[in-house]
């Protein structure tokens, strides 16, 4: 995104990627990238990567087109380039897209309430639903929605999670001067508002791609967030999550910059959930369904700050079996001192 640097060293991770592919030599591959990858300029190296792959015995698909996650069950126009990769074949070939009518923002966002009416949302992530948001929720029309609040089994063979239904998380308010908020309130949905160039959602049209930011390591700019489409505010984490297609009972980080920084960089699960298929397909496997259902991890991992975090992840360094050859488990940390709020 922005101005490209062709001596970017991240420029060189799909070569990476390669290497690390033709030496471990996996049964099959999946790469993801921007629609970028397939710019002329880039031939000569896409060629390098794809030869060293197909050389080493793998089907390729996927190395000349892009995908759109809005024609595969996702209400945002998201272009990404989608590889796969069988060793010795046959390729998995995706589909080029479903002739659907598109998801819309409206879809995605139905059933949701307002994060206005929560106080708490000032200083915290989650909060426990009104009475009249849990018949809201339970009122949702989109199947869409239905799916992703856990109203509609989700098409997919995941295992059920045990969750509480009457909580709303990853929703952090943003708290807005009054004039910013004038000034989105006169944003026509669709349209870019002059001054913060943030995108206003159109409620009846799938939104645009949402975008990661940077990281720290490259000045930790916050991700642009567009501008709910009938509010005067930008969209919480929760919303973004709807609009790329993770079920409500998923929880991201509890900060606004990382959990939006979570959705901007990740695969639409709806878009994975097919590629996913492919492969399975191609390599001739067929999962059962996994009927048990499963509790929710730690909340405080989503909170914790990089300095917590990295004791804990000491400590289940410092235990893991010296042995490469053994696989390797995440041991429980055994000194509760490490844990935060603990």
């Amino acid at each position: 995104m922005g101005q490209r640097d062709d001596g970017d060293e991240r420029n060189y991770l799909l070569l990476e990627f390669v290497r690390l592919v033709v030496e471990v030599r996996p049964r099959a591959l999946l790469l993801e990238n921007v629609p970028g990858l397939l710019e002329p300029r880039f031939q000569e190296f896409r060629e390098t990567a794809f030869s060293r792959l197909c050389r080493a015995g793998y089907a390729l698909s996927g190395t000349d087109h892009w995908l759109n996650a809005g024609e595969f069950g996702v209400p945002q126009s998201r272009k990404r380039v989608i590889i796969t990769g069988v060793l010795d074949g046959p390729a998995a070939q995706v589909p080029l897209g479903q002739p659907a009518v598109p998801l819309t923002v409206r879809d995605a966002l139905d059933g949701l309430p307002e994060v206005e009416r929560y106080e708490q949302l000032l200083a915290g992530d989650c909060v426990a639903l009104t009475a009249a948001d849990r018949r809201l929720r339970r009122r949702t029309r989109s199947s869409y929605a239905r799916q992703m609040a856990g109203l509609e089994l989700a098409k997919d063979l995941s295992r059920p999670r045990i969750w509480d239904t009457g909580r709303l998380t990853n929703s952090l308010r943003t708290v807005h001067a009054t004039e910013t908020m004038r000034r989105f309130e006169r944003t026509i949905p669709g349209s870019v508002e002059p001054t913060s160039r943030l995108y206003r959602l159109p409620l009846d049209a799938p939104a645009r791609t949402l975008r990661a930011g940077t990281g720290r390591e490259r000045g930790a700019y916050t991700s642009p967030r567009p501008i709910h489409p009938l509010l005067p505010r930008v969209i919480t984490v929760r919303e973004a999550a709807r609009l790329h297609g993770y079920p409500d009972w998923f929880r991201l980080a509890a900060t606004n910059w990382h959990g939006h920084r979570q959705v901007g960089n990740s695969v639409p699960p709806p878009l994975a959930r097919v590629v996913g298929a492919v492969l399975l397909k191609a390599l001739g496997a067929r999962p059962g369904l996994l009927r048990k259902a499963l509790t929710l991890g730690e909340e405080w991992w989503l909170s914790a700050r990089p300095s917590e975090a990295g004791k804990l992840l000491a400590a289940v360094k410092a235990e893991l079996p010296p042995q490469r050859s053994r696989p390797i488990t995440q041991p429980a940390i055994t000194d509760s001192s490490l844990i935060p709020g603990r």
